[in-house]
């Protein structure tokens, strides 16, 4: 991300970046202005103990980690807009976060992870395993993961304030795991 972050010379915008410190060697920040590697991904799966461990002793933390930090940068530097740009590896409530922010509007870029989609856990905890040694593991503790992130709201229902498609282009899909999707009838979007 070199020369994501600092002052936009044409525009005369100042960005700041809020990434996650995926790759980082305990801790330490690069000497990168305007990019704040603060938020821990959630699950991360190139850590160990895998997702499942995660989950039980790590999830709310790293959650609650990731909007202080959000909201600390916030009240730093005053946005007035924010842009999410890739939710893959945190909790969508990130956006919900970002979105409770009084006067900053939150705009969304939709081509990878969208805040209508469940999160990683949800995803991680839905999806089946083809090892028949921990199916049966698995399937029990599916059911007391997914029982436990109903209870705190999940998966996240999005409200949106303002949706532009086209109606020619793309239709509007419900289901239990993602409440709301914009899927394509056909390979142009506009």
């Amino acid at each position: 991300m070199p020369g994501c972050g600092g002052t936009s010379v044409r525009s005369g915008h100042v960005i700041h970046v809020l990434t996650s410190d995926r790759g980082l060697d305990g801790g330490s920040q690069p000497d990168e202005p305007g990019i704040n590697r603060l938020l821990h991904l959630s699950p991360d799966f190139g850590r160990r103990p895998g997702p499942a461990w995660q989950f039980v002793f790590a999830r709310r933390q790293a959650e609650t980690h990731n909007q202080k930090c959000l909201r600390a940068l916030a009240q730093q530097f005053h946005p007035e807009v924010i842009c999410i740009w890739n939710l893959q590896g945190l909790p969508r409530s990130l956006a919900v976060e970002a979105e409770s922010l009084p006067s900053i509007g939150v705009a969304y870029w939709l081509a990878g992870y969208s805040p209508a989609e469940p999160d990683e856990y949800w995803l991680y905890w839905s999806a089946p395993t083809a090892n028949p040694v921990v199916k049966p593991i698995k399937q029990l503790l599916s059911s007391l993961a997914l029982s436990i992130m109903r209870s705190e709201g999940q998966p996240i229902t999005r409200k949106c304030n303002t949706l532009v498609w086209s109606a020619s282009s793309c239709a509007i899909k419900e289901s239990p795991t993602a409440p709301c999707q914009l899927m394509p009838r056909s390979s142009t979007m506009v």
